[in-house]
This record gives structure tokens, C-alpha cells and sequence, in this order.
């Protein structure tokens, strides 16, 4: 069975207010069947966003560093994700067996993949809102809505549906707040 509610820390999709700084998020796909296709995308605050197609066309995807799995940090350095391929909003990162597992991305030419995590996985990532102050920023899902199988599936309509389980959470960045950045920039790690 396929439910179609997220939940974040045991709430159905959360707002969570933050300030425009570097935050470390610890995720874990505790699906039992469903296979997530995890991106981040920052729209104007008070953007009505209604399906994916608002999002992808009046949004700008903020990369998500991936620094760690379930087992270790990675060893060669953290990986940048971003989810499309056109040049309209940039290339895929630095994507690596650890981030993607067996899925070819470079015979791939789907968009809006994102961070594949198969059930159980867990991923440790770091997301920089310095430059998107008094955004509205959606932690999207656009896997399938259905047994994982392709990349080609999404393509075809198949991802899960934007007012359920397309949306994860809501992070609501404010104008200006403490910056308190002392730590490494992700690409210097």
C-alpha cells in the first residue's frame, strides 16, 4: 500500500521557519515501499505554488550538499545535487555512487531527479539560505507514485502528486536573522 502523506519529525508537512544560513538536515527515508526523489526549490514569499510546474517554473533550486550516509561522510568530499539537467537551471552535480547508488545518470536525460533514497536510507546534507532570504523554500519529492523502477517513469506523469506527497516541508527562510557562519563552506570540506 502507498500512503500519500510525509511526515517531518511525526508532523504532516511542516513549515519550519529558519534564518538565511547554512543548516545541516539529517534524512532518513522510513518508507516501507516508496523510493523518494528529494529536491529543494526557493520561490518569492507569497508565490501561490499550486503543482509542480509553478514550482519548477517560478522557483530556483538550491543545491543540497550531501556530506554523509547511514555508514560514514563520504570519502571523497561532499556531493552537490541538484535534480535538473536543462540549461535553463544547471547541470547535475558532482553525483556519486554513494548519492545515487546503481542509477546511471549520464545515460539518463530525465529532469528532476534529485536525491534518490530507497527505503531505509539515510543521508546526512547540509542546505545554504544565505542568498534566499525571505523565500519560501519547498523540500520537494518527484519520485513516483509508485514502485521505483526508472527515471523515464517520472518523465511520463507518473510522480507522486505535488498536494500530497510531492511536498515534503516548507522551510520559510526570513529576511535577515543571526549569521552565524563559521563553519566550512560545504565545497571546502
Amino acid at each position: 500500500v502507498f500512503f500519500d502523506v510525509a511526515v517531518v519529525n511525526g508532523r504532516a508537512w511542516p513549515e519550519h521557519q529558519v534564518s538565511p544560513n547554512r543548516y545541516r538536515l539529517r534524512l532518513l527515508n522510513a518508507c516501507d515501499s516508496r523510493t523518494l526523489s528529494l529536491s529543494a526549490w526557493a520561490v518569492p514569499f507569497g508565490t501561490d505554488v499550486e503543482n509542480f510546474n509553478d514550482l519548477f517554473d517560478r522557483g530556483t533550486e538550491l543545491p543540497i550538499w550531501i556530506i554523509g550516509t547511514e555508514q560514514s561522510l563520504l570519502p571523497d568530499g561532499p556531493a552537490k545535487i541538484l535534480s535538473t539537467t536543462d540549461s535553463k537551471r544547471g547541470t547535475i552535480g558532482s553525483v556519486t555512487k554513494y548519492v545515487c547508488g546503481d542509477v546511471d545518470y549520464e545515460d539518463s536525460t530525465e529532469s528532476h531527479r534529485g536525491i534518490l533514497m530507497q527505503p531505509g536510507e539515510r543521508y546526512d546534507a547540509l542546505i545554504d539560505f544565505a542568498d534566499f532570504g525571505h523565500t519560501e523554500v519547498y523540500l520537494v519529492n518527484t519520485g513516483p507514485d509508485e514502485p521505483f523502477k526508472t527515471f523515464k517513469l517520472i518523465d511520463e506523469g507518473n510522480r507522486a502528486p505535488f498536494d500530497t506527497l510531492g511536498q515534503i516541508m516548507k522551510f520559510n527562510v526570513s529576511l535577515e536573522g543571526d549569521i552565524d557562519d563559521v563553519a566550512s563552506p560545504p565545497d571546502q570540506l
